[in-house]
């Protein structure tokens, strides 16, 4: 992708394992685990104006993808990740 944007997580690079050959993305550290997580633990505990924001973060960050003429593919609830205290969603995992 040709610029930065907020709501979608830079990977810095690709690792292996080296006991199980699986390659890994090296990206920022969400603290917050993934949307699926977050929801799981505390959708009684936000309010509507959260959930909104949360789905506004996520239109955001499609929008850029597909406006640098790319496509998820696998888009989903683990592939949104909660970054920090900020709450913000970002997508993550456009594939190798």
């Amino acid at each position: 992708m040709s610029g930065r944007n907020t709501y979608v997580i830079r990977c810095y690079g690709i690792t292996k394992d080296p006991e199980t050959n699986n390659f890994m993305m090296v990206m920022r550290y969400a603290e917050n685990g993934s949307l699926r997580q977050n929801l799981n633990k505390n959708f009684n505990l936000m309010n509507w104006d959260k959930k909104f924001d949360n789905l506004d973060d996520i239109a955001r960050g499609l929008s850029y993808i597909h406006k640098e003429g790319l496509i998820h593919q696998d888009f989903h609830s683990g592939n949104i990740l909660k970054l920090d205290s900020h709450d913000m969603c970002c997508i993550t995992d456009l594939g190798l």
